[in-house]
């Protein structure tokens, strides 16, 4: 049994071209109604009528509870299953090669391999119809691994190089292709901050964020066969500006004590920081549709 685990608030515009690419493959989801004031449950209803809808327990956006929500829903089924945010898309060529994987090198499970989606600068691209897959319209992003020596080489040719993960770490990279830090470099690893965790233990056993794991030693790292693409600047038009702005109402005072830069928080204050953060991201796009990981795993091509 496959089950996906995912929280949603007032997102009724990617929650249609979510529950569609994921209802196709996962056997059952648990969808947490955190406090929705939209249109959001009747979207589940219709597109995926047997999944559960399940009140959040928690008031504010904090974390740490958040993450012990989740897992407390993993806990309750067998099998493989694996939780997302609603910009998150899992694509895979095949689960059940994964899954053979996972089980023949004696792991517990993998991360998925980091894609950061974000529209190109300087283009208009057309909207997405709803009729569409979304992995199939909004294509341009970068793998987030692509800032290692061995992601970087591939990126430019070198397609038999990969990427080199921290040893007892499978969601930390070893060394990028340039710093800025002076000679003798330190911290050489980097947090792959969508690495997503598709297992099947009890729970995933998350610290907070869900980037990494206690069992991170029984997880494979990322590799060609799994895939999390993050539409968090794709599709960049105004509902998808208004979601990354409204993000912030949602913080616990717990977290807007311990982390007042924390993103959400700037981009409802002062909505040019999102502007920057996607500008970043966008000039480190290309066409992913012409890479074969992307192909093979996203487009099924």
């Amino acid at each position: 049994m496959r089950t996906i685990v995912a929280p949603f608030r007032n997102e009724e515009y990617l929650l249609p071209f979510w529950l569609k690419h994921h209802r196709e493959v996962f056997d059952h989801g648990v969808m947490i109604d955190d406090h929705s004031t939209d249109a959001s449950r009747d979207i589940i209803r219709e597109l995926a009528p047997h999944w559960e809808i399940v009140p959040s327990r928690k008031k504010d956006w904090d974390p740490i509870d958040e993450d012990f929500e989740r897992m407390t829903h993993e806990a309750r089924f067998e099998g493989w299953k694996i939780t997302l945010n609603i910009t998150e898309f899992l694509c895979a060529e095949s689960l059940e090669k994964v899954e053979a994987r996972v089980e023949k090198e004696g792991l517990q499970g993998a991360h998925a391999r980091g894609v950061l989606m974000a529209d190109p600068l300087g283009e208009t691209l057309p909207p997405p119809s709803p009729e569409k897959p979304l992995v199939e319209q909004r294509v341009f992003g970068h793998f987030e691994d692509e800032i290692s020596w061995g992601g970087w080489l591939r990126r430019h040719g070198a397609s038999w190089i990969k990427p080199r993960y921290a040893s007892g770490n499978p969601s930390h990279l070893r060394l990028r292709p340039f710093r800025t830090r002076p000679f003798p470099f330190k911290k050489l690893s980097h947090l792959m901050i969508r690495a997503r965790i598709y297992h099947k233990a009890l729970q995933g056993a998350y610290l907070a964020g869900r980037h990494e794991s206690q069992m991170r030693k029984n997880l494979s790292p990322p590799q060609d066969d799994l895939l999390c693409l993050h539409y968090y600047f794709s599709p960049w038009n105004d509902e998808m500006r208004q979601r990354a702005a409204r993000q912030g109402d949602r913080l616990s005072a717990r977290e807007r004590r311990w982390y007042p830069d924390v993103r959400h928080l700037l981009y409802e204050e002062d909505p040019s920081r999102m502007e920057k953060d996607r500008a970043r991201l966008a000039k480190k796009s290309r066409d992913l549709s012409k890479d074969p990981v992307f192909r093979r795993n996203a487009l099924a091509l």
